[in-house]
């Protein structure tokens, strides 16, 4: 089918835009917007290149007030662009060739080990002086200590403020043969909604791409999980913050299976959904695995960054043990 995005903004598309972009790809995120984009101009982002799959939360319209965002929509099928992945790499090409960009979903936070004391900007001349094109992170899924349906969260403040727990473990990686060559799980989603359940499938992958000097041509394969070249990789594994766990996590699953947009008819979504409601899993703290974020340096203790080798330290699973 054809894959219609227009450009929506009121404010012209001026190149070359400013080094580092962020490109985000948003259905219905009115929640989170206020502080990703804060949180992504604190770390230097000066331009952000939004693309609405048709929202109705509101969405369009916050972010065409925003005066450093560029708004594209497109009304058409997240499954038949192969989640998403059609339209991100067009919109890639067309507006982010020979930059650096930071290639986000709206609940995902990008850090580094030391980011604390470095803008992104600086990370990326880093970056470019060790010959670097691509950044391979670990997503780390945050959550409560309590219910879902006890969590708050109040828009434009900070993800941790609600959700500041993470699983100290475990975390592997899986061979694959798409570039970066490994795929990582694990975490709160593989040991609530996976392990001991004989799956047919395996659990979510939580390893991503999500900063990259682009290139015309370039092309991300399977949401930004893999890259269909094989580039030069930064030497560490970044992290992604994410916070899909807030307290709209089990009205988002619920849309989202009868959208059946995502993945395979939104098969994740069905997991999650029918472990929550069948046994009514809703708080997903373990006191012997939960600990609470303090910063990058705690990842890296924890084996969960990595300063030297993205793919350093992580066990490595076979894929008859998933």
């Amino acid at each position: 089918m054809d894959h219609v995005i227009n450009y929506i903004g009121n404010r012209p598309i001026d190149q070359p835009l400013p080094d580092p972009l962020a490109f985000i790809l948003v259905h219905n995120e009115i929640l989170r917007l206020p502080f990703l984009l804060k949180y992504y101009r604190d770390m230097g982002v000066r331009k952000f290149i939004v693309l609405d799959n048709d929202s109705g939360d509101g969405s369009r319209d916050y972010l065409l007030s925003q005066d450093d965002v560029l708004v594209f929509e497109t009304k058409n099928s997240y499954a038949e662009s192969v989640c998403g992945v059609i339209w991100t790499n067009h919109i890639l090409d067309q507006v982010c060739d020979g930059r650096w960009c930071v290639v986000i979903d709206a609940d995902e936070l990008l850090v580094w080990p030391g980011c604390e004391c470095e803008s992104l900007p600086q990370f990326t001349a880093r970056l470019e002086a060790c010959g670097a094109r691509a950044v391979v992170a670990i997503m780390i899924d945050f959550y409560a200590d309590r219910p879902l349906e006890e969590v708050t969260y109040q828009p434009g403040t900070h993800f941790l403020s609600a959700t500041p727990w993470f699983d100290r473990g475990s975390y592997g990686r899986v061979e694959c043969p798409a570039p970066p060559g490994s795929q990582f799980i694990g975490g709160v989603r593989e040991r609530c909604f996976w392990r001991n359940r004989n799956r047919k499938f395996s659990p979510s992958t939580i390893s991503k791409i999500p900063l990259i000097k682009w290139q015309k041509g370039c092309r991300y394969v399977l949401s930004t999980h893999h890259i269909a070249q094989k580039l030069p990789l930064a030497p560490l594994r970044a992290g992604l913050l994410h916070f899909k766990l807030l307290g709209d996590f089990i009205e988002r699953c619920r849309v989202e299976v009868t959208r059946g947009e995502h993945f395979d008819g939104a098969r994740d979504y069905k997991a999650y959904l029918e472990v929550m409601e069948a046994e009514g899993l809703s708080c997903f703290f373990d006191e012997k695995i939960s600990v609470r974020y303090t910063g990058t340096e705690q990842l890296v203790a924890l084996g969960i960054l990595n300063k030297t080798d993205p793919f350093k330290g992580l066990i490595e699973i076979k894929p008859q043990q998933i």
